[in-house]
């Protein structure tokens, strides 16, 4: 019967709100309803007299102020204070002409249910404090607003707990919360509760929405910093996932989080321990291991721009929640201390087999899934990012998961990268720094241009450094194609040390095995070396343009080590140094050359003092040849292999310097 009086109400409220915004009632119309359908502005404010009154048109077009023909009556007011104490009339509708005053944004259309004992909430339901019984009812349809339920947003009236009310309440109807422009400041609300509590039912398709009307112009804002709690900050929004049933989708759109970097104080003595962990982000969600809902259906978070001082803007995470699509676009921060901002201005664990970040521009990104819902083969994790502007991007993944994890970025600007126990490719990406990508099943950067830092200071670059865990279980397989390895340096007479792409992984005989593919790439002749191999597992470098003021490639391995090396076809011409030097310190190291190498000056070293080489020949590596040169000590052809040689083979070098370490030059010279 509500629902059916709240559908004529609302039929009723079109041709009402036609004669609110018309034009004086009697010009230029015959009857009252060609009155209701003209352009203009009524004038209630010409009728003489004083007080409140319900109006109506008589079939003159004039408006008058009378109680008789209630059917037909409204009635205005200036406040919805103002409702507690009029007179209950069932057929009345009472226009509102603002929440606290005329046109603030909180105002509409009420009627009076005489039966309905609902809870007050200043907002949609408004209790008369003539009757215990019976209830002012806004008229609404599909959609709620702050304003409504008394929040002002004048940035400087405390609006918390409308906030809340507004929440509960479109929880509740399962519809969306829209707030209009303006500054909205979140203090304490009831219970000294310092974040907004997002409650979500136990329903699927129960959802919750908040929109605002865009960055710069909504505005969400902690009370001057000191929405705290033993000395550390807390969230302005706290998402509850502590039922047990599924429930649905949950938006934030359009508009600004103003946190606590505002504030002119900062607890605990300006102390960074006081920051700690998610305590301290805008919005957090919040879930049980045991109690948590099984799934949520989807997360958006669309144009979101954040002010934060620690940088701790959003933080997802759920603990064995099942999570749909997560989509994160076009979100915005603003610089905040390096003392802080450990967290991560986007900070999300939540497991979920799609994660998107789309025209993301942030300085800290972490994504750590957590352990109760990590990636599995039935339930493998995705996550994208598109045409992003990230300034620390930090992706870990568990061990055993690694397998199932899969990252893949597209034209996005990177400052610094690290990848952890997860697949990737990074396809078309400028990056300043690459931190490191560990245990990788597979990873590729492809059409990228990577900065390897430089430090003046020292002259000496921070290398690429593609690593393998001895704790997996698995080969890694990393890859570089079409990549410009550049010194992060406009200075060009500089010669630093350190190689562009140097390995530490020091790979264990027998252990699985780190594999690194470098094809046509490009290095800056700057640096001392290209590629440092030694130790370092399989690498196989081809069609490249090297480059090398010392050592182009360095190669070799240590006791019980393994690594092995594979050249084709690459461009030396950029090398002012030796082409490549072998650390001899063990046996069982190859290199295969596949290309035309002029390895003349190529030295091999021995570190320690097991003796010179010319007493060490029969076991340490030499250069395989087909046969047995005439002359020389240049080398070239389509096939050159250093190892130990097996039985018929043919292995030379030669000593032309003796001492400790000896240099030894190639002896031979293959056919093309």
């Amino acid at each position: 019967m509500i629902q059916y009086l709240r559908l004529c109400l609302l039929f009723a409220l079109l041709l009402v709100s036609s004669a609110i915004f018309a034009q004086n009632i009697g010009v230029g119309t015959q009857t009252p309803l060609e009155k209701l359908h003209v352009n203009g502005g009524v004038r209630v404010d010409t009728l003489s007299g004083n007080g409140l009154r319900p109006v109506y048109a008589d079939a003159n077009g004039t408006l008058v102020a009378n109680n008789f023909d209630l059917d037909k009556c409204w009635m205005r007011l200036d406040s919805i204070r103002a409702l507690d104490s009029i007179p209950m009339i069932d057929s009345i509708l009472v226009y509102v002409t603002g929440y606290y005053g005329p046109n603030d944004g909180g105002g509409g259309f009420f009627y009076w249910d005489p039966a309905n004992t609902d809870p007050d909430n200043r907002g949609t339901i408004i209790e008369s404090k003539l009757s215990t019984t019976g209830r002012w009812m806004r008229i609404w349809y599909d959609e709620v607003h702050l304003k409504w339920f008394g929040a002002t947003g004048d940035g400087v009236t405390g609006d918390h707990k409308a906030i809340q009310r507004a929440v509960d309440f479109s929880i509740a109807q399962n519809v969306p919360l829209y707030a209009e422009a303006g500054t909205y400041i979140i203090d304490y609300g009831e219970g000294g509760n310092a974040a907004i509590s997002i409650k979500l039912v136990d329903s699927p398709d129960n959802n919750f929405s908040l929109i605002g009307a865009g960055k710069g112009l909504t505005i969400f804002k902690e009370d001057n910093g000191k929405t705290q709690s033993s000395g550390r900050y807390t969230k302005m929004f706290y998402i509850y996932l502590n039922q047990q049933n599924d429930v649905g989708d949950i938006v934030f759109r359009d508009f600004t989080l103003d946190k606590n970097g505002r504030s002119s104080t900062l607890p605990g003595g300006d102390n960074p321990g006081d920051y700690a962990w998610e305590q301290a982000h805008c919005i957090g969600f919040s879930g049980r291991a045991n109690t948590s809902p099984l799934n949520l259906r989807s997360v958006l978070f669309q144009n979101i721009h954040i002010k934060d001082k620690i940088g701790a803007g959003i933080n997802i995470s759920s603990m064995s929640t099942q999570y749909g699509s997560v989509i994160l676009e076009n979100i915005t921060d603003e610089p905040f201390s390096g003392r802080f901002g450990h967290r991560g201005t986007l900070e999300i664990g939540c497991f979920s087999t799609e994660i998107v970040f789309d025209k993301v521009n942030v300085q800290y990104m972490q994504i750590e899934p957590v352990n109760s819902g990590l990636a599995t083969a039935l339930t493998p994790r995705k996550s994208f990012f598109t045409n992003c502007n990230i300034g620390n991007l930090q992706y870990t993944e568990a061990n055993s998961a690694a397998p199932y994890s899969e990252v893949s970025v597209m034209n996005c600007f990177l400052k610094v990268v690290t990848l952890r126990n997860v697949t990737f490719k990074v396809e078309n990406a400028f990056i300043d720094n690459i931190r490191g990508f560990f245990n990788s099943p597979n990873g590729q950067f492809v059409n990228c241009q990577i900065k390897v830092p430089y430090d003046p200071a020292t002259n000496a670059i921070s290398p690429v450094y593609p690593t393998r865990y001895t704790s997996q279980n698995y080969d890694s397989n990393l890859e570089f194609v079409n990549c410009d390895f550049v010194i992060d340096s406009d200075d060009q007479t500089i010669t630093p040390t350190g190689y562009l792409i140097n390995n530490n992984a020091k790979i264990p005989i027998g252990s699985p095995n780190m594999n690194c593919y470098i094809t046509n790439c490009k290095f800056d002749k700057r640096a001392f070396g290209s590629v440092n191999n030694y130790g370092n597992g399989h690498f196989v470098i081809k069609n490249s343009r090297l480059a090398g003021t010392g050592i182009a490639i360095q190669g070799g391995t240590y006791s019980s080590f393994f690594a092995e090396l594979e050249l084709y076809d690459n461009d030396y011409s950029q090398v002012t140094g030796n082409t490549f030097k072998l650390l001899d310190n063990a046996g069982g190291y190859t290199a295969i050359i596949k290309e035309q190498l002029d390895i003349e000056d190529w030295n091999m070293t021995k570190q320690g003092s097991a003796g010179f080489y010319d007493t060490n020949v029969r076991i340490k590596p030499r250069l395989i040849a087909d046969t047995i040169p005439t002359s020389g000590y240049y080398l070239k052809g389509t096939t050159v292999e250093i190892r130990m040689p097996n039985a018929g083979e043919y292995g030379f070098y030669k000593c032309v310097l003796s001492g400790n370490p000896g240099i030894w030059k190639g002896y031979g010279m293959l056919e093309n």
